[in-house]
């Protein structure tokens, strides 16, 4: 229905201008759509859904992955066509940008969610749950672990209990520094393979900060007793300057 629109799949529709809905049960709308994956929806202009069951909809959107829902225009579509691996995309919106010379043309995701589950945002290949591929910004506060506690890591108040073995003394510190190049609580640098954990790393730092805690009791105990040693010494030369100013007196009185 339309201008120059083909339905050649059965149960297939094809309305607007030059839309093509190849497959069967697929459906085409719009200017330009091409629907040729089975079930598949191409609506908007210019867009492709090529994937089993796939919908593609906006300004130059290609679903190309099975099962997959694209919106927006210009997306980066994934590269093999009615894929259902955990990595193909299950949803995407795109941002690229058409050519406006000189510049060309762009594709790119705002948002993509895998099969799997990962969502990335400004990322066509998120490799964990959430990835972010930029800057973010929070207005809240972020909670680490399940409600009602627990996770990978635990708080660190057991730096403060008797079973702790890994509190190292403030002259064994720098020893291990120079060996190492790092503090003995923190993961080395080379160890980070996929980035910086960060969570590690915070629960890391904080034992790092309550073990500095522990050094920095201990030089203070150190130092009080070092005050009390030199009060007791100034104690014994007072006592003894006031037994040279007796035999001083002792001796001038007698010459």
């Amino acid at each position: 229905m339309g201008t120059g629109s083909h339905a050649n799949g059965l149960f297939s529709v094809a309305i607007g201008n030059s839309t093509t809905a190849d497959a069967d049960a697929s459906i085409a709308f719009g200017d330009n759509t091409t629907a040729s994956g089975i079930a598949s929806w191409a609506a908007g202009s210019n867009t492709i859904a090529s994937g089993d069951g796939s919908i593609a909809f906006g300004y130059n959107t290609q679903a190309a992955a099975g099962g997959c829902f694209v919106i927006g225009g210009y997306n980066e579509p994934y590269p093999e066509i009615n894929s259902y691996s955990p990595e193909s995309y299950l949803f995407v919106i795109g941002n690229g940008t058409p050519a406006i010379p000189p510049l060309p043309e762009t594709k790119h995701n705002a948002v993509t969610v895998l099969k799997n589950g990962n969502f990335g945002i400004n990322t066509n290949v998120p490799d964990k749950i959430f990835t972010v591929e930029g800057d973010a910004r929070v207005t809240g506060d972020i909670f680490y672990g399940a409600i009602g506690g627990g996770g990978i890591y635990t708080k660190p108040d057991f730096v403060f209990g008797d079973e702790y073995k890994k509190y190292i003394k403030i002259e064994e510190i720098e020893d291990f520094i120079n060996k190492n190049k790092h503090l003995p609580w923190l993961t080395p640098a080379k160890d980070e393979k996929e980035g910086i954990n960060m969570t590690r790393m915070s629960f890391e730092t904080l034992e790092a900060v309550e073990n500095q805690q522990l050094q920095i009791i201990e030089l203070n105990k150190q130092l009080r007793e070092k005050d009390d040693i030199i009060n007791e010494l100034e104690n014994k030369i007072y006592l003894m300057n006031k037994k040279i100013e007796l035999i001083e007196q002792y001796l001038n009185n007698n010459k």
